[in-house]
Order: C-alpha cells, then structure tokens, then sequence
C-alpha cells in the first residue's frame, strides 16, 4: 500500500519539438507516434503533464499548410493530438524558438531547413521581434485551447533554455498572461558568440517566485520559476550504467523513433564533473530499466522531482523504463503530478 502520509511531487514536462540540426525529421516519428506511446502511459496511471509546444514552429506550419496538402495534414494531426492532451488533464504552454522565423518548409520531402541560427534566442531578437514572436505564439496557444478550459495563467520554457536576460521579455510575459518560467536548469550554463545562459547561482528552493530575475527568490514576486535539477552518475554506478547501455544500444526496442538530426547539445554543468562522473537532467530519453531504478532511488530520498523530456527523442525502452519508474513510486508513496496543485503545495499561489 502507498504511504498516505508521504507524497511525492513529479512535475512532467516535455518540449514538443521537431529536430533543430541538419534535418528536422518528420511530424509523425518525431512528434505525433512517440507522443500517444506516451499518453498510454499518463493516462494509464492517471498521470497530469505540461507540454511546451513549438509554437512558432506551428505558426509557420500554419502558414505553408494554405497552399501544401502535406503540411495541412501535419497540422491538423498536431492540433488534434494537442486537444486530446488537454482532454486528459494536462497542460500546453509556450516553447519560443525564434529562428523558426528563417526556417525554409522543404515541399519534396515535407520536413524543415533550419540551419540559419541567427536568432535562435530571445536576446538576438530586437524589442519588436521579442513581442511579435509572443503574439505569434499566443496565437497558436489560443487556437489549441479553443472550446477547451484554459488554466488560471500560462507557462513558458525558452528554447535551449537561454531565458537570460529576463528583462528582454518581461513585458510580453505580463501581456499575454505568462506568469510561469520553466527554463532554469540549475548548475549549467552555456556561452557561444550570440547569446548564452549562466544557472550556476540559484535559490535553494526548486519551485519559488520571483521579480526582475529568474535567479533571484522574492516572495512578493508576480512570476514563478520551476526549476529544474541535474542527476549526477558517478563512480561504479556510471560504469554499470555504462556497461548496460553497450550492451543493448543496438536491440530493436533502444531505437529512437524520432528521424531527425540534433542541433548539438550547448548545455554544460557547472558542477565539477571528470571521466568518473557526469551531470544530466532527469529525463524519459534518459531512462532505462538500470537508470530507472536510480530515479526510484533518488525519489525516496526527495520530495520533489521535476523531469524534462523530449517525445522526439523516445524508444518503446525508454518509455518502458519510464513506466517501471512510475510503478515502483505509486507502489510505495502517494503521488502528485498536477502543476496547480504541485504550486499550491509550495505556497506561490
């Protein structure tokens, strides 16, 4: 029987994105069949989750899909999937990343070019461009949640998580109702030419409000930052897991089913980490049965965990894992995987 008294609060996230590198994948590997794999899943447990749409990849989407068959089609089969996902009790909030604006829809084989980076943050943006890529995100937002029940306030993730400086965008967060931040990833940082992010410096608390900066706790803030942590993998565990990766990388079920090339990941810790040891979110991609058992583990230590996740990036092993992971927590504890609740569990609303 689970502990009624001791409940454990997971916060489910995921950024619902098509690939960001050299090609960008298909609708259905990346996003529409790793995506109801998973819903088999929450709604089997009854779980409540929070996806961080794309938009301005929708909003363009939109646009090719008046004039092109396959690009409509793709449309509708993500707005589609996005209801039902409200239908089951979750959320859909804002996932901005801006270089969608340069993206080039390649007819013959219906995916993206995207290689122009030039404004792949929010801080490459001029003012103007910051409020018309929220207008356009709001846009979509609206349409996905037409006839359904729309949550008190919104949430919004930056893409590759570079939400620094927040004043950039504080405004369009206050206009379109945005109160939610989800981009801190504590103890990283990432710097290239044009834009970068510094989480090296951050509250104690993993859910907390806040003013003028995503890193700076004020209790009489508007915003509210849901932070998230790393997992550290070290010593005989790191070589165990390693060893159970080698050895089943290349069975069927390990296959990610997303068809698309990563950008290339640009997000370091700034915890100390060598050969022996190695930091990473907690994620589903993550995830296997070895893996899962450590989340298990780090879970009945902690109250509060908060994993970040992407569909694109999935295999029937992963979220096999996931599920032994959810199995085992409910076996033991009560669990709480609603955001609202999760918040007011924390006192910032």
């Amino acid at each position: 029987m689970p502990l009624k008294n001791k409940t454990k609060q997971i916060l489910l996230t995921f950024d619902f994105e098509l690939f960001l590198g050299s090609k960008s994948g298909s609708v259905d590997n990346c996003l529409i069949k790793p995506t109801i794999e998973l819903m088999k899943v929450v709604n089997k447990y009854k779980l409540s989750t929070v996806f961080f749409v794309d938009t301005l990849y929708l909003y363009r989407l939109k646009e090719v899909s008046k004039t092109n068959r396959n690009a409509y089609s793709d449309y509708e089969k993500i707005i589609d999937l996005l209801k039902h996902i409200i239908d089951s009790g979750s959320y859909i909030f804002h996932h901005l990343h801006p270089h969608w604006l340069d993206a080039n829809y390649l007819s013959e084989n219906n995916e993206w070019d995207i290689s122009n980076k030039s404004r792949f943050a929010l801080n490459n943006l001029p003012e103007e461009e910051v409020e018309l890529v929220f207008n356009y995100s709001n846009i979509i937002i609206t349409e996905i949640y037409s006839g359904k029940t729309i949550p008190p306030f919104s949430g919004f993730r930056a893409g590759g998580l570079y939400a620094q400086p927040f004043s950039k965008y504080k405004n369009q967060m206050k206009k379109h109702n945005i109160r939610l931040d989800f981009s801190v990833l504590k103890n990283s940082k990432s710097n290239t030419d044009l834009y970068g992010f510094d989480y090296s410096i951050f509250p104690s608390e993993n859910i907390y409000k806040f003013s003028e900066d995503l890193l700076v706790k004020d209790d009489k803030g508007n915003f509210i930052e849901c932070a998230m942590n790393q997992f550290k993998v070290s010593g005989l565990t790191k070589i165990i897991n390693g060893l159970y990766y080698r050895s089943n990388i290349k069975k069927e079920l390990w296959k990610r089913w997303g068809d698309g090339n990563a950008l290339g990941n640009q997000v370091k810790s700034s915890a100390k980490t060598n050969k022996f040891s190695n930091s990473e979110t907690f994620s589903i991609e993550m995830l296997n049965k070895y893996k899962a058992q450590l989340y298990v583990n780090y879970i009945k230590k902690e109250d509060f965990l908060h994993l970040i996740s992407h569909p694109k990036l999935f295999s029937a092993n992963n979220l096999k894992s996931f599920e032994y992971f959810i199995e085992k927590t409910i076996s033991k504890y009560k669990i709480e995987t609603d955001l609202f609740k999760i918040l007011h569990n924390h006192n910032v609303i």
